[in-house]
């Protein structure tokens, strides 16, 4: 027997699982959270605990995050405390740097600097790349449930994919093959979606380009605080959240979930709407057989080609100097895969919150099936990453206080600062990495893959695999529509209950 009864109950630990429940709870439904916390945001570093990654957010004034945050009530909030941060994204070519900001003028005059044969090219280049987003723009910020659902939604979606580019068109082939801006470029938007290097396409490259160009918006805080603004917004409103609960079994009637056992304590919760927020291989083992045979035909479509590794680094205030953008994407050799020490993200943190050190995130991508095989291969491209980074910032080695990684299962280096030496603190725990997918799905626009739609009516997918070719901007999106959805499930099968019991008591 149910113990308790909700209107939508969310499972698993994406962002945009966080993101529909808020904005469920905030209107009015109510909502239960499970499954969330499975993996810790912090990591500890001797004397210091830093946020595992940064929280970065898609610009705030796009339509699909301004939308959200307006619902909530927390515009003011972020504005605050994610003021952009210029220059937006700081290209390194080598020993040059390329400032990229709003502006097409200061950028340009900086590649004809630098590459004056190439100027005309590189023009063309940008001119591409901006007229597929000013195509993507309107479909993104629209009512339309992406990727689609209904025959309705399916076919205004078509409309817009008629005007993109074919994905054998090359956005950037007025550069050469093996061209430093190309391969920055690139770098940007394989280090900003979710999509493999080798499975990106024109919608995903032009969209992270132009988020990267209106400024970086981070928090402080890092991931930790990212979340915890959407967890403290659900707290406030229709919401509950259930520590250390995770899905143990779904409960069947008619057709539909109507139940949900957690563990650890085996409590059975009726539920209206059930929200998945995990990779959409993981509710398979859940599912009745049929449903289970659809689901997995899907879950076979899309897999991890990649991961996404992140070292912090903590440094004293004084490594940072006026050259060093908030955010850098660096490529070492440009004829190389974008993959391991090659291609970085560096994020330059905050001194607010850390006694005046800044967190530096760097984060590159690694295969799959070489982080399995191999356990030491993380240290090794660690201390590459470390050797890289070094180049960017040249006191680094100088200001240096600690190296720790959520993912790698190695000893935090403390250089500095804390009573004890290096080497006297133990491994930190290894935590999954974030996912960098290959998919052979259909692809809305060429950003989605995973239908929000599954076999069961009730059951709905909200991950970070329904639109892997816009990142965390994705999860703004997926989490409006299927917000949508369920509301208007939610409050159509009251509307019908409350009927009948009216007709009955006439």
């Amino acid at each position: 027997m149910a113990t308790n009864h909700y209107d939508a109950v969310v499972c698993g630990e994406d962002l945009a699982g966080l993101i529909t429940a808020t904005i469920l709870g905030r209107r009015g439904l109510r909502v239960l959270l499970v499954g969330h916390d499975k993996t810790p945001l912090t990591v500890s570093a001797g004397p210091y605990v830093l946020p595992a990654t940064p929280g970065l957010l898609p610009p705030p004034d796009s339509e699909p995050v301004e939308r959200v945050f307006h619902e909530l009530n927390d515009t003011p909030i972020v504005r605050r405390r994610a003021p952009a941060q210029m220059p937006a994204i700081q290209l390194v070519l080598g020993k040059d740097r390329i400032n990229v900001g709003p502006e097409n003028g200061p950028l340009l005059r900086q590649i004809e600097n630098l590459f004056p044969a190439e100027l005309a090219e590189a023009s063309k280049a940008l001119e591409n790349l901006a007229m597929v987003n000013a195509r993507l723009e309107p479909i993104l910020g629209s009512d339309v449930t992406l990727p689609p659902t209904g025959f309705w939604e399916r076919r205004e979606v078509s409309r817009f994919e008629g005007q993109l580019p074919r994905n054998d068109v090359d956005l950037l082939s007025p550069l050469p093959a093996h061209h430093p801006l190309r391969a920055a470029i690139t770098a940007v938007a394989a280090l900003g979606c979710r999509f493999a290097p080798s499975d990106l396409g024109q919608a995903p490259l032009a969209r992270a380009f132009e988020r990267g160009r209106r400024g970086c918006h981070q928090l402080p805080g890092g991931i930790a605080e990212l979340r915890g603004l959407f967890l403290n917004k659900l707290a406030t409103v229709s919401g509950e959240i259930r520590e250390q609960a995770a899905p143990l079994e779904l409960i069947y009637k008619r057709g539909r979930v109507v139940a949900l056992r957690l563990r650890p304590r085996d409590e059975v919760v009726g539920l209206e709407q059930l929200v998945w927020s995990s990779p959409i291989a993981s509710l398979v083992p859940l599912l009745d057989e049929k449903s289970a045979r659809r689901v997995s035909e899907d879950a076979a479509g899309i897999r991890p080609a990649c991961l996404r590794y992140c070292v912090v680094f903590l440094v004293e205030a004084a490594a940072i100097t006026s050259a060093i953008g908030p955010r850098m994407v660096s490529v070492l050799d440009p004829q190389r895969s974008l993959m391991e020490d090659n291609a970085i993200a560096v994020t330059v943190g905050s001194a607010q919150r850390n006694e005046g050190h800044i967190p530096l995130w760097v984060e590159c991508l690694v295969p799959a099936a070489v982080v399995e095989r191999e356990p030491a291969y993380l240290s090794v491209v660690r201390s590459r990453m470390r050797a890289h980074l070094a180049n960017l910032v040249p006191t680094l080695e100088e200001h240096l206080l600690a190296v720790a990684s959520a993912h790698d299962g190695l000893a935090p280096d403390v250089l500095r600062g804390g009573e004890h030496a290096t080497g006297s603190y133990g491994p930190v725990a290894a935590r999954p990495m974030p996912a960098v997918l290959n998919s052979d799905l259909p692809r809305s626009l060429d950003v989605g893959a995973v239908l929000h739609e599954t076999p069961i009516k009730n059951l709905h997918i909200a991950s970070a695999e329904n639109l892997p070719g816009l990142g965390v901007e994705g999860d703004f999106i997926s989490a409006w529509g299927v917000a949508r959805l369920i509301n208007g499930a939610v409050r159509k099968r009251m509307g019908v209950v409350r009927r009948a019991v009216l007709l009955g008591d006439a």
